[in-house]
């Protein structure tokens, strides 16, 4: 591919993510909406379908969408505004879906993903259907010399990812094993010790430009950046929006159980029965009750948010 043209789309759409532009767009349309609003169309079965096919555009604002090939739903997490006005810096971490299938096991007479943090027993080792990669060369190419990926973080479950030594995106590209609860699970032991696993991957400047990911990126990914926006500054009706938007041009546009009440709102429940007098405060303690420190919280704001 011809990397200068990459880099300067790539570039233009730095520009263009800064602030959602009313231009007339679905996606800016909707970002401009109250959250009261955004939530009575989520709560809307026909409603929130008509996102089913809209292909998002980078001109429509945070956050800045992607179009890599055979990866979908994958966006910068940058370009909300953060603790004092100021940006989430854009291009060290995106989120998307997973860049291969995923081991199914066998239930009854089909095959099902199977979720959470428990290992694989020896009996669901010899009833599989092997993951197949996704993402095509060019995908590849676009994510580790385009986009300068160093880090694959992989918020799957054993199961899914089971029988995997590495990132499909190549030898070059560190993979991040961390398998994740998600939503009203986040309260639970496991589910922070399962979170910290994941958050320390932030903490190291070498590893970045990070991508991460479960299967679809919506829950589990959401749910990690829902954290990491929330330890910078974001506003919790951004943060909705960061959730809301992997209803676009994905399969969660026509599902009936993807909406604030069955899903969003209880990671804010979980984070809410945190000590602190304001969202971010919450979050923060929420953060270090995983086993961080301070120093952590500022050594990550120091690498994400601009001066």
């Amino acid at each position: 591919m011809d990397i200068k043209a990459f880099l300067a789309a790539m570039s233009a759409a730095l520009v263009a993510a800064g602030a959602a532009v009313a231009h007339g767009g679905v996606v800016s349309d909707f970002l401009s909406k109250s959250a009261e609003e955004r939530i009575a169309i989520f709560a809307d079965p026909v409603q929130k379908a008509k996102f089913r096919h809209v292909t998002p555009r980078p001109e429509d604002g945070p956050p800045r969408f992607m179009a890599v090939d055979k990866v979908p739903n994958m966006r910068d997490i940058g370009g909300w505004k953060g603790l004092d006005g100021r940006r989430v810096r854009l291009g060290l971490a995106y989120r998307s879906a997973a860049f291969d299938s995923g081991v199914r096991f066998r239930r009854g007479e089909g095959f099902e993903y199977l979720f959470g943090l428990d290992p694989v027993t020896d009996d669901e080792k010899s009833n599989i259907k092997p993951s197949v990669r996704k993402i095509s060369d060019k995908g590849i190419d676009e994510l580790v010399n385009g986009l300068g990926i160093r880090s694959d973080l992989d918020l799957r479950s054993p199961h899914e990812c089971f029988g995997m030594k590495g990132s499909p995106l190549g030898a070059g590209v560190k993979w991040f094993h961390c398998p994740q609860l998600t939503y009203g699970e986040l309260g639970e032991e496991s589910a922070r010790r399962a979170f910290a696993a994941a958050f320390r991957v932030f903490l190291d400047r070498s590893n970045y430009p990070i991508v991460f990911h479960c299967a679809g990126g919506a829950d589990r990914t959401g749910a990690i950046a829902f954290m990491v926006n929330g330890i910078l500054g974001v506003a919790l009706d951004d943060l909705r929006k960061d959730w809301e938007l992997t209803a676009f041009g994905t399969s969660h546009a026509v599902n009936p159980d993807f909406t604030h009440k069955t899903r969003f709102d209880r990671m804010v429940a979980v984070v809410n029965g945190q000590p602190g007098a304001t969202l971010t405060e919450r979050i923060v303690s929420y953060v270090k009750s995983c086993g961080f420190t301070d120093a952590d919280i500022a050594r990550v704001r120091e690498i994400m948010l601009e001066p």
